[in-house]
């Protein structure tokens, strides 16, 4: 996405740097858990397109 934009702090990287934390925090053992809110989360963009993450991104006072 970065080479389409030319931007670094554009919304869908905003998301897909978020979501990759997400993923790189649940590798440690007492946040393993997140590895389920991610799957659930990702559950629900496929089934009916709706992104938590992305939600929360957008109320950010940065956005």
């Amino acid at each position: 996405v970065t080479w389409l934009t030319r931007d670094v702090t554009s919304f869908p990287v905003q998301v897909r740097v978020a979501y990759l934390g997400l993923l790189l925090a649940g590798l440690w053992g007492p946040l393993q858990w997140i590895h389920w809110v991610q799957l659930v989360g990702t559950g629900a963009r496929v089934a009916i397109g709706y992104c938590f993450l992305a939600r929360v991104l957008s109320l950010a006072f940065w956005n």
